[in-house]
C-alpha cells in the first residue's frame, strides 16, 4: 500500500507539473498563443503559414488503481516506455505498455478496463510493441522479445501464438522479431519485423508463410548504376550490396488498404498499398525524418492520413491522394509546453477527429482537437474526394473566407465550377491555384462556348466576307481584262496611222 501511494504521489506531481507548465505557457484561445505554427503548401509546393488547424486539448494520464482485471496492486500503475496505440470500433483505446510488459485497455471514457499479458505462463508478454484488435474483439500483440505474435480474447485470456514460420523460403538467419502488425478480414496477418527490409511478412490465418509484401525499392546512386553497367560479376560480388529501407510500421485503414511507413528511404516514406503491394500514392509523401523508427500513420474514415514524424516532432495531414493539408506541432526541446512533442511513438484518431499522440518518455497521451477551420477543410475535402464537387463548393468558400491563400480551397472551387460548366469561374480559380493544366482546359471551353454562341453570326459574317471577296475578285479580273483590251486597241490605231 505504501508503494502504491508513493507511485500515485509521484504520478500526480509529475502530471501536475507538466500540465501546469503547459497551461501557463499558453491559454488555448488563439493560434498566435500556441507554442507551434501551422502550415500548408502553396501552388509551388512551399510551406506557408495558416491559422491553427489543431489545438492541444488535454493530457490523458493513465493511472491504474482499484480492481482492474489482469492488474495486480503491487504492479506499476503508470506507463513505462509505451510504444503503440490502437483504437477499436467501440472507441476503446489500447496501449502497448512496452516497459511494463503488458497491454492496457481504456474504455470509451478513457478509464482503465483491462490489462493483458501479465499472467504467468504462455500468456506472459515481453516488451510488446504492436497491437491490433479485430472486429470480433481478438487482440493480436507483436510480442517482440518473445519473438512471436500472441493472441488474446476480449476477456483477456491467452488463446494462441504465432512463432517464426517453418518454411524453406526464409533463411535460417531471418530474425522473427515482430514490432507492428495488422489483420485483414480473411484473418491474414501482415507483420513488420525489426530491420525488415524484405517488406511485411505475410502469414495466413493458421500461421503459414505466404511471402513478403510491400517491400521498398533499392535506391541506387549514379555511381552504383555505372558499376552495374561496366563491372564484371566477380567485381560486383566484392561490392557491398545495398539493401532497401525497412518497413517500420503498418496500419489498416477503414478503406481496407494497408498503409506503411519506412525508414532509410527518401521517397515514399508513407505508402498506401494495393493488392499487389504497389504504392497507390506514387511515392508522393516524403520530406519526413529519414532515419527515425517512430513514424506512424492514422487513417480517417475518408482516407485522410495523419502522419506522426517523431524525428521532426510534427504531425502532417494529407488527403486520400497524398496532397498536404496541414503541418503542425513541433519538437519539445526541454520547454515542457502542451502541444509540443518530446518523443512521440504512435498516433490514433477518434471518430470525432481528435488525435491521440502517445509520448514514449513522458508516458502520457497528448490529445489534439480540430478547430473550426480544420473542420471546414475536412468537410470540403470529404465531399471533394467523394466526387461531390458541387456540394463541396460551400465549405470551400468558407475556408477561403477564413484564409484566402489556402490553395486547396481554390483548387476545390475550380473543380466544382468546372463540374458546373462555369468555365470562367473555373479558369479564375485554376489561375489562383496555379494549376496550368486546369486553366488551359477551362480556357479552351470558354473559347468553345463563345464560338458556339456566336456560330450563326460568325457564319453569316464569314459568308458575307467570302461573297465580298469573290465579288471583288470578279470585278478586279473584269477590270484587268478591260485594261488589256484597251491597251490592245490603242496599239492598232497607232499602227494604222503610220
Amino acid at each position: 500500500m505504501k508503494k502504491q501511494l508513493t507511485y500515485r504521489w509521484l504520478a500526480s506531481l509529475l502530471a501536475g507539473i507538466v500540465i501546469a507548465a503547459g497551461i501557463a505557457s499558453f491559454p488555448v484561445r488563439a493560434s498566435a498563443e500556441l507554442p507551434y505554427r501551422t502550415y500548408t503548401s502553396d501552388d509551388k509546393g512551399k510551406l506557408v503559414d495558416v491559422q491553427a488547424a489543431y489545438v492541444p486539448d488535454t493530457y490523458l494520464y493513465v493511472f491504474l488503481e482499484g480492481d482492474i482485471p489482469g492488474w495486480a496492486a503491487d504492479a506499476p500503475p503508470t506507463l513505462n516506455q509505451p510504444d503503440d496505440l490502437f483504437l477499436d470500433q467501440r472507441n476503446h483505446l489500447y496501449i502497448a505498455d512496452t516497459g511494463n510488459n503488458r497491454i492496457i485497455e481504456l474504455g470509451a471514457d478513457r478509464q482503465p478496463v483491462r490489462v493483458y499479458g501479465t499472467e504467468e505462463g504462455e500468456g506472459s508478454l515481453s516488451a510488446p510493441r504492436g497491437i491490433f484488435v479485430t472486429e470480433d474483439g481478438m487482440l493480436y500483440v507483436a510480442d517482440s522479445k518473445n519473438m512471436r505474435i500472441a493472441v488474446f480474447d476480449q476477456g483477456g485470456r491467452f488463446i494462441k501464438q504465432y512463432n517464426k514460420p517453418e518454411t524453406d523460403f526464409l533463411p535460417e538467419s531471418f530474425l522473427f522479431e515482430p514490432i507492428k502488425l495488422v489483420v485483414d478480414k480473411r484473418g491474414f496477418i501482415y507483420v513488420a519485423t525489426h530491420n525488415g527490409y524484405q517488406g511485411l511478412l505475410l502469414l495466413d490465418d493458421i500461421g503459414v508463410f505466404q511471402g513478403f509484401y510491400g517491400a521498398n525499392r533499392t535506391e541506387r546512386t549514379f555511381t552504383e548504376t555505372l558499376k552495374r553497367m561496366f563491372y564484371t560479376e566477380q567485381q560486383l560480388s566484392k561490392e557491398i550490396m545495398k539493401i532497401p529501407g525497412s518497413v517500420s510500421n503498418v496500419t489498416l485503414g477503414p478503406d481496407g488498404f494497408l498503409y506503411t511507413t519506412s525508414v532509410s528511404v527518401k521517397q515514399g516514406q508513407v505508402k498506401k498499398l494495393d493488392f499487389f503491394g504497389r504504392d497507390m500514392l506514387g511515392e508522393r509523401i516524403a520530406s519526413l525524418a529519414i532515419d527515425t523508427m517512430n513514424l506512424d500513420v492514422a487513417v480517417g474514415q475518408t482516407g485522410s492520413m495523419s502522419v506522426l514524424d517523431a524525428g521532426m516532432g510534427e504531425i502532417r495531414q494529407y488527403n486520400a491522394l497524398g496532397e498536404l493539408l496541414f503541418v503542425f506541432s513541433s519538437k519539445d526541446n526541454g520547454y515542457n509546453k502542451v502541444g509540443l512533442l518530446k518523443q512521440p511513438a504512435a498516433i490514433a484518431i477518434e471518430p470525432s477527429g481528435t488525435l491521440n499522440v502517445l509520448e514514449k518518455t513522458l508516458g502520457v497521451i497528448q490529445r489534439f482537437r480540430p478547430t473550426e477551420f480544420a473542420g471546414l477543410v475536412h468537410e470540403a475535402n470529404e465531399k471533394f474526394m467523394a466526387g461531390e464537387y458541387e456540394s463541396s463548393a460551400g465549405p470551400w468558400k468558407e475556408v477561403l473566407h477564413l484564409n484566402t491563400k489556402f490553395n486547396m480551397a481554390q483548387l476545390g472551387l475550380a473543380k466544382a465550377s468546372f463540374k458546373q460548366r462555369d468555365w470562367e469561374q473555373a479558369r479564375y480559380h485554376y489561375r489562383s491555384a496555379g494549376d496550368k493544366v486546369g486553366y488551359s482546359d477551362s480556357f479552351w471551353y470558354v473559347r468553345l462556348e463563345w464560338m458556339n454562341a456566336n456560330a450563326s453570326g460568325l457564319l453569316t459574317t464569314a459568308s458575307a466576307l467570302l461573297a465580298l471577296g469573290l465579288a471583288g475578285r470578279f470585278i478586279w479580273i473584269r477590270r484587268k481584262e478591260g485594261r488589256k483590251r484597251d491597251a490592245g486597241g490603242d496599239s492598232i490605231e497607232t499602227g494604222a496611222g503610220k
